[in-house]
Order: structure tokens, then C-alpha cells, then sequence
């Protein structure tokens, strides 16, 4: 089993080193292999977690329901074919969508985290871990959101993805030897408060489509 994981991983690789060879420069869209790589669940008890997401809400951040649950998501991305080619990286974002945010709120704030520690199965261990490095906040609002009303016009306004460099964390997993990035989002303003309202507040960053699961943006030079 070890043999035929180590043979598929250097595959892998010879097949990135292959792809970028002979470029000025190339992008290469990392996403999570399987919904076994991402999942939702609460912070207060880690036996509530949820694989591909929370059953008929899909990835959540905040309250789901009248209980204080603060639900995380948690997503884990496969770097390894990136493991001999570290001084060829530019640049590296995390990126993301919203699907709507829940409740009166026009805006929220989602913390990006990355768990330092090397994961061999992604549970709800990772979305109550303490031992967190703060990446970034960033601001969204319900006018982002993929699920955000048509205007006036009866258009959709156009969507783009968020986006977080975490250029220096990847390349410091790849230099310790790791083969997975593993990063949690949580809601800011929920977690800073009890569920008072007894109703859902937070944000659903995706709902069943696996077009919109974050992914890694990764610039190689040749």
C-alpha cells in the first residue's frame, strides 16, 4: 500500500514538472479531491461534523439552528505535486465564493485559519482545533453572495471569487515536507456572540455544488 501511494504521488509530480516545463509562467487550480477533503460541523462538539458539508445546507459557517453550535468548515488540498518545484512558485491564493449569508446581516466577516499540523483524515478534530494561525479576515456581504437577487435589470450582477495570498504557508508546508494544506473559515460576528435570536445566522459558503468549493490558485515561473 505504502509503494503504490509513493509511486502515485511521484506521478503526480513528474506530471506537474511536465505540464509547467517550457512555460514563462503557468497557473495550476488545486481543489479538494473528494467531499472526504472539505467538510462543516460545530466547534463546541466534534462528533458533529459533516463530510461534503451539514445535509441540506451544505458548508456552513455560524448557527444553523436555535442551538450555539459556531459551525466551521474545514477544507484540505493535496500540495504534493508541488513538492520539488517550491523555488518555481510566485504566488499562491486561497480562493473563494459565498453562496448567501443567513439572517438580517448585510455583511460578515469570514477568518480564513490554516491548521499547521499534518492531517491524515480531516474530521471534526479540525474544526475545534485550538492551535490555529490566523491568516486573514476578509469582509463579505450579501450582495457577493452566488444566491445574491437580481437587479433592477433582471441581471445577476457578475461574481467574482474572494481571494487570500497564502503564498508564505504553502511554501513553508511544502519546505517541512508536507503533502496537504489544511485551512478552516469560521463567521467572525457569529462566534463573537451567543445565538441570542434563537434562529440561523451565518454564512453558507457552498450549497451541494462543487464548482464554488474554495480552491488554490498556484503561479509557477518556469
Amino acid at each position: 500500500m505504502f509503494l503504490r501511494k509513493t509511486a502515485r504521488k511521484l506521478i503526480k509530480i513528474a506530471l506537474y514538472c511536465f505540464t509547467v516545463s517550457g512555460l514563462a509562467a503557468a497557473e495550476m487550480h488545486i481543489r479538494p479531491a473528494t467531499s472526504e477533503d472539505y467538510g462543516s460541523g460545530a466547534s463546541i462538539r466534534s462528533d458533529l461534523y459533516y463530510p461534503g458539508g451539514i445535509p441540506n445546507l451544505g458548508l456552513f459557517l455560524g448557527y444553523p439552528n436555535t442551538l450555539s453550535r459556531k459551525d466551521r468548515a474545514v477544507f484540505r488540498f493535496d500540495i504534493s505535486p508541488l513538492l520539488l518545484s517550491v523555488d518555481r512558485i510566485e504566488r499562491v491564493e486561497l480562493r473563494f465564493y459565498i453562496n448567501r449569508i443567513v439572517g438580517e446581516r448585510e455583511e460578515a466577516k469570514v477568518a480564513i485559519e490554516h491548521l499547521p499540523d499534518p492531517l491524515d483524515i480531516l474530521d471534526g478534530e479540525a474544526v475545534c482545533a485550538p492551535n490555529c494561525e490566523e491568516v486573514a479576515s476578509v469582509n463579505v456581504g450579501k450582495s457577493d453572495g452566488i444566491n445574491a437577487p437580481f437587479g433592477p435589470n433582471g441581471v445577476q450582477p457578475k461574481i467574482d471569487p474572494y481571494s487570500v495570498d497564502v503564498t508564505a504557508i504553502i511554501k513553508r508546508d511544502l519546505e517541512t515536507g508536507q503533502s496537504f494544506a489544511v485551512f478552516r473559515m469560521r463567521d467572525e460576528d457569529a462566534e463573537s456572540t451567543s445565538n441570542v435570536s434563537l434562529g440561523p445566522k451565518g454564512i453558507v459558503i457552498a450549497d451541494g455544488n462543487e464548482v464554488i468549493i474554495p480552491q488554490l490558485l498556484v503561479v509557477t515561473k518556469d
